[in-house]
C-alpha cells in the first residue's frame, strides 16, 4: 500500500518496490511531485503502487540511453576473447545509412 510522506510544506508519494526499497511517485519526466495533501499523495502513491505490481510502471529513464551508448557499456563490461568481441561488433553495428528507419539515419 502507498503512502504520504511529509517534506517541508508538502507531500510525496512512496511505495514500496521490494523489502526495504520504495520509490517516489514521478511525472513523465522523472521529477517527484509534489502533492498539497496527505491524501493526494496516498492515492497517488497507491495507483502507482498498483502500476508497478502489473508491470505498467513507466519508468523516466528508459530511452534516454542510446542504442550505442548501452554497447559501448556493455562491450565494456564483457570479458571475451578478442576474436568474440570482434564478431559482436560486426553484428550489433551496422551503417546508418542501411537502417530502414530514416530517423535513425541521423542519429549521432
Amino acid at each position: 500500500m502507498g503512502f504520504a510522506e511529509k517534506r517541508g510544506n508538502y507531500w510525496h508519494g512512496r511505495y514500496k518496490t521490494a523489502p526495504g526499497k520504495h520509490l517516489t511517485v514521478v511525472d513523465d519526466s522523472g521529477k517527484a511531485i509534489k502533492f498539497a495533501t496527505k491524501g493526494e499523495a496516498q492515492r497517488a502513491a497507491s495507483e502507482a503502487e498498483n502500476k508497478y505490481r502489473r508491470g505498467d510502471r513507466h519508468d523516466p529513464a528508459l530511452g534516454q540511453e542510446t542504442f550505442g551508448e548501452y554497447v559501448n557499456r556493455w562491450y565494456d563490461a564483457q570479458d571475451l576473447a578478442a576474436s568474440t568481441m570482434q564478431n559482436y561488433k560486426r553484428h550489433l553495428v551496422f551503417p546508418t545509412s542501411l537502417c530502414p528507419y530514416p530517423a535513425l539515419q541521423h542519429a549521432p
